[in-house]
C-alpha cells in the first residue's frame, strides 16, 4: 500500500479539483463478438481514435482548469472491449504523464475486463502519480476506498475521502460481482481518518467524497426541493432554481447504491460538504441539501451513451470551508 497520500499545494492558493467521470474507454478491436457493436461504431471506437474520443477532452479540461488533483468517478474503462488491459495501462500512464496527483475508483463496468481485478488494482498502484490504494480489509467492501489528506504550506485544509461503490454483476473476477453499496466499514474509515485528521488540525477538517453510483440521498434531495427526478428536467430552465443548484437530468432513474441509513448524519459529523458520483452519462445535477452539495459530474469523453455538448469535467474549489462546484464542457475531439 502507498504511504503518501498527501497532496500540497503553494500557500495562498484555493484548491482546485477536477472530477472525470464515465470515460467508459472502449477498444472496438477487442470486442468479443463480431456482432457486438454497429459497423459504424467499430470505425468510431477504433483503438486510433481514443486520443480524439477521450484524451483531448481530458488535456482540454486540465488545461483549462489547472488542478492539483484529479478525482475519477469510475468505468475508465469499458471491461469487455479490454481483455488484454492495453487500454487501462495506456491511461494509467497518460494520466501519469501530467505530473498531477490523480485518485480513481472503480465504476460497475471497470472489472468486466478479464484482464482481472488483481491485475487492474496493481495497475493503479503502481502508476506514477496515482494515490489509488485500499484502506479497509474486508473483500465485501470492494477495493480502492482511501482517504487524500490536502495540505496548503504545512496546514491541512481538506480530507478526500474515495469509495468503492461497487456492483459490477458481470466482473469477470468472482470475488467482484458485490451489490451496488456503501458499506458500514467504508462509513467507518471515514469516520476513522476524520478522527485522525481532527487530532492533527485540532478541529473537523472539511471533506469531499467520491464514488461511482448515487445513493438515495441524491433523490431526496431532488425530492425535498421540488425537481422532478425525471427525464428532461434542467434545474434553471424548466424548474426553478435554489441554492445556485443546476443541471440537467435527461434519462431514466437508475436503482441506486445502498448504504447505512444513518449516513447522511455520519458525513456531517466528519465534516463532508460535497459527495461526487457518475454513473448516469446524460444527468449532471449538482444540488445543495442537508448542507451537503450533491453532484453528478458531467460524462468525460464521447464513449457510450452521452449527448454532444454536454461533455468534459466537473471543478470543485474549495476555500475554506467555502466549496464551489460548476461544470467545465469540451469541445474537442467531436
Amino acid at each position: 500500500m502507498k504511504k503518501d497520500l498527501n497532496v500540497r499545494i503553494p500557500s495562498g492558493e484555493k484548491l482546485r479539483i477536477l472530477q472525470l467521470t464515465d470515460m467508459q474507454i472502449i477498444d472496438a478491436n477487442q470486442r468479443r463478438s463480431p456482432n457486438r457493436l454497429s459497423p459504424e461504431t467499430i470505425i468510431s471506437w477504433d483503438n486510433s481514435r481514443i486520443e480524439q474520443n477521450c484524451y483531448s477532452h481530458i488535456r482540454d479540461l486540465i488545461t483549462q482548469t489547472q488542478p492539483h488533483l484529479i478525482i475519477i468517478t469510475g468505468d475508465i474503462i469499458y471491461g469487455e472491449f479490454d481483455d488484454s488491459g492495453k487500454i487501462l495501462n495506456d491511461f494509467a500512464k497518460f494520466m501519469g504523464s501530467f505530473g498531477i496527483p490523480w485518485a480513481p475508483v472503480f465504476g460497475n463496468h471497470d472489472q468486466e475486463s478479464m484482464y482481472g481485478n488483481a491485475a487492474i488494482c496493481k495497475v493503479y498502484e503502481a502508476a506514477e502519480n496515482c494515490l489509488f490504494c485500499t484502506q479497509t480489509s474486508d473483500p465485501a467492501d470492494g477495493y480502492g476506498n482511501y482517504a487524500v489528506k490536502i495540505y496548503r504550506g504545512d496546514e491541512l485544509i481538506e480530507m478526500v475521502y474515495m469509495l468503492d461503490s461497487k456492483g459490477c454483476s458481470v466482473a469477470h473476477d468472482d470475488c467482484a460481482r458485490l451489490p451496488k453499496a456503501i458499506t458500514e466499514n467504508q462509513c467507518r474509515l471515514i469516520e476513522k481518518k476524520s478522527e485522525e485528521a481532527a487530532r492533527e488540525a485540532g478541529h473537523i477538517v472539511p471533506a469531499i467524497a467520491a464514488w461511482h453510483i448515487p445513493t438515495e440521498e441524491f433523490f431526496d434531495a431532488f425530492e425535498e426541493k421540488g425537481y422532478p427526478a425525471k427525464e428532461g428536467f434542467v434545474i434553471g430552465a424548466t424548474v426553478k432554481a435554489k441554492d445556485d443548484d443546476f443541471g440537467a437530468f435527461y434519462e431514466k432513474r437508475w436503482s441506486n447504491a445502498e448504504r447505512p441509513e444513518d449516513m447522511l448524519e455520519r458525513f456531517v459529523r466528519c465534516g463532508v460538504n460535497g459527495v461526487f458520483v457518475g454513473h448516469d452519462h446524460m444527468v449532471n445535477t449538482s444540488v445543495l441539501w442537508k448542507n451537503i452539495r450533491w453532484t453528478f459530474g458531467l460524462k468525460t469523453g464521447v464513449y457510450d451513451y452521452h449527448t454532444n455538448g454536454s461533455l468534459g469535467g466537473t471543478l470543485i474549489e474549495i476555500d475554506g470551508e467555502v466549496l464551489t462546484v460548476r461544470h467545465i464542457p469540451t469541445l474537442v475531439g467531436y
